[in-house]
């Protein structure tokens, strides 16, 4: 069996995201990571503005991260480092982002999101 272990910056709230060979988390001391599932070699990491308390979200060869600060960061699911699209919405960010029939849907501490193509 497998057994592999990759140092995180700091606590880790959230559930790890796993797609195509690649695990995605982001931790409390605010750093996102890309690992290799197989052998937990690291192929990226992205510093950002708070603690990630959200679950990374896989979806439509994109993934979704959200922070404490209310940041929304949108990657190319890729084994290297590609940001496409960074957010700051009106109060932090606690809960895992969901996306359905083309729409991803965040809510913060104050309002509920619906964000279509």
């Amino acid at each position: 069996g497998q057994l592999w272990s990759y140092p995180l910056k700091r606590h880790c709230m959230s559930t790890p995201a796993l797609h195509n060979g690649l695990v995605f988390v982001g931790d409390s001391g605010h750093c996102l990571h890309c690992v290799d599932a197989e052998t937990g070699h690291p192929y990226w990491t992205e510093e950002v503005s708070g603690e990630v308390w959200a679950s990374p979200l896989v979806a439509d060869h994109k993934v979704y991260f959200a922070t404490r600060t209310g940041e929304v960061l949108v990657f190319a699911e890729s084994k290297q480092k590609h940001l496409l699209h960074r957010v700051k919405l009106d109060s932090p960010i606690s809960s895992t982002p969901v996306a359905a029939i083309g729409v991803l849907y965040l809510a913060t501490m104050k309002r509920l999101y619906a964000i279509g193509r």
